[in-house]
């Protein structure tokens, strides 16, 4: 056998032992057409962005059909980060500094400045806005100091920056409700440790270790998230779902594959969604531990749950597609909404 027919053998058994591990576990990587999602303020619309950051998109959530469609054009080595909670901006990074692009016209309105001498993160995860847009935390570096920085998006004010010295990254962020606090992660020798900041007073006010372990470093958290009540966080782990009681300090787990969560409007549930193939929708009742899963014509769902702001609707998009099943913010099966294309 040549060499050539040897790498091409090797390569189709790799390729065949990749497939049935895929298909032993049960993991789907479908996944949807669109990027960028937020509700409208009143949730009638759905604005997304396709996959490539190119274009921005409107739909009616009643009807799917497209309200405005515009063109937009990225300036060099730009990353887009996320809309805003209003729905009517998308902020990106730049080397030049974070930037917002108005959704109605793809025009740039302004450009903040990074803060002089450090270094931005590239995780987009760690890129939280607070919950009515105007502040975003960043993770930055300076040598082996990291510092979040929270800048205000209309301005680019620095509210209030915490240093954090020689720490771990950071492995995950998030505002509270009211968007007075901050919570973060970073790994300790000891466990995964949060901590929970007050804005207003300028100091820490918690902090809760997770055990190392139940926590390893192949399971860091995407997801930092209060409950409306602000009294629970939760984190989403690769194989977990993590809620932590703030009062208690108790955490308690849910073991679910490669999921993404929310919290209920009502603050007693989670409702989450795993990328497991032929995985639903599942409420979780926190008070019980009860689940019951949310039946819908299809599985082929992505596992990234977008809340509206406030917190009526729940929007999951289908993977492949540019369709999207809705949930009420108890977890109930509303609809699955489809684009329909402008005739």
């Amino acid at each position: 056998m040549t060499n050539t027919l040897k790498i091409k053998a090797i390569s189709k058994a790799i390729s065949l032992i990749f497939t049935l591990y895929l298909g032993a576990s049960g993991a789907t990587n479908a996944a949807p057409l669109v990027d960028n999602l937020i509700f409208s303020h009143n949730t009638s619309k759905l604005i997304y962005t396709n996959r490539a950051g190119t274009k921005i998109t409107a739909m009616d959530t009643q009807t799917g059909k497209i309200l405005h469609e515009v063109d937009i054009n990225l300036p060099l080595r730009a990353k887009l980060i996320n809309a805003t909670p209003d729905g009517f901006k998308l902020l990106l990074t730049s080397p030049k500094g974070i930037s917002v692009i108005h959704n109605g016209t793809g025009k740039i309105l302004r450009t903040l400045p990074h803060p002089q001498g450090y270094k931005i993160t590239k995780k987009r995860h760690l890129m939280v806005q607070n919950k009515n847009g105007s502040l975003i935390a960043i993770p930055y570096t300076k040598g082996n100091k990291t510092t979040i920085f929270t800048i205000h998006t209309g301005s680019g004010k620095i509210i209030n920056p915490l240093d954090l010295d020689k720490v771990q990254p950071i492995q995950s962020i998030g505002f509270s409700q009211d968007n007075r606090l901050l919570a973060y992660t970073h790994r300790t020798m000891t466990g995964l440790m949060l901590f929970v900041y007050d804005l207003y007073r300028k100091k820490p006010i918690e902090s809760i270790l997770l055990l190392r372990h139940r926590y390893q470093s192949k399971q860091l958290s995407h997801r930092l998230e209060f409950s409306p009540n602000g009294k629970k966080i939760l984190l989403a782990f690769k194989d977990k779902i993590s809620v932590a009681d703030r009062q208690s300090e108790m955490v308690h787990d849910w073991k679910v594959y490669n999921a993404d969560a929310v919290f209920s409007a009502n603050s007693r549930n989670i409702i989450y969604k795993s990328s497991a193939a032929g995985s639903f929708p599942t409420v979780v009742n926190l008070a019980s531990g009860q689940k019951h899963t949310i039946q819908t014509k299809t599985k082929k769902t992505s596992f990234k749950l977008l809340q509206s702001f406030n917190k009526n609707l729940i929007a999951i998009p289908l993977a492949g597609s540019t369709s999207f099943i809705l949930l009420n913010g108890h977890g109930k099966l509303v609809r699955v909404v489809e684009e329909k294309q402008k005739i």
